[in-house]
């Protein structure tokens, strides 16, 4: 049976993406623009302040994005976004899905991180809508061809008909185990 979407690999600018799972992102809406963003980084900062607390996740990972660059993509959905996060998009997105671009699976801090600092992000990208048909991208067909994209691979690699999902991805800025009970290596990968 064909997939109702194609699967590229791009990098993208951050501002172009939904943060559906961005730290606190329960707390947090707005619109996709930089007064949007920066409303979001005040509403989010109670959340990343308290798990900083814990562990210094966020500290953690904001310094190896900014010395070693993104070692794996976020997962983002173009078209498409699970129906609990669609109260998250910007309002023009609700009314036309077809327009919408948004991380609501794996990779919400890593793109917070990303926004903060205004960087582009590598990103495996789930198309419903055809919007980078003709783009000139990189289209992925396998688990391979996906895994060959990670820095440090995720345990699985799940394409069903809501998109590409990884399965219990590595935390690999965090030197122990942290409270997902996650093993970790190196810099990037995020709860989100």
């Amino acid at each position: 049976m064909a997939r109702p979407f194609k699967i590229y690999y791009a990098v993208l600018p951050s501002s172009q993406i939904t943060n559906c799972v961005a730290p606190g992102y329960r707390h947090v809406t707005g619109e996709n623009t930089p007064a949007g963003i920066a409303e979001r980084l005040r509403v989010q900062n109670p959340y990343i302040k308290n798990l900083n607390q814990k562990n210094q996740f966020y500290i953690k990972l904001e310094e190896s994005v900014l010395k070693d660059g993104f070692v794996n993509p976020i997962l983002i959905q173009a078209g498409y976004c699970l129906l609990i996060y669609k109260k998250y998009l910007p309002e023009e997105h609700r009314k036309d899905i077809s327009k919408a671009l948004c991380c609501d699976r794996n990779g919400g801090s890593r793109l917070w991180v990303a926004q903060k600092h205004n960087l582009d992000i590598p990103c495996i990208i789930s198309d419903f809508s055809e919007m980078f048909k003709n783009k000139g991208l990189e289209e992925l067909y396998t688990d391979d061809d996906i895994r060959g994209k990670y820095g440090v691979n995720p345990k699985r690699i799940i394409i069903n008909g809501h998109g590409v999902h990884v399965g219990q991805p590595v935390h690999i800025h965090l030197e122990n185990e942290n409270k997902w009970g996650h093993g970790t290596n190196k810099n990037t990968v995020s709860p989100t």
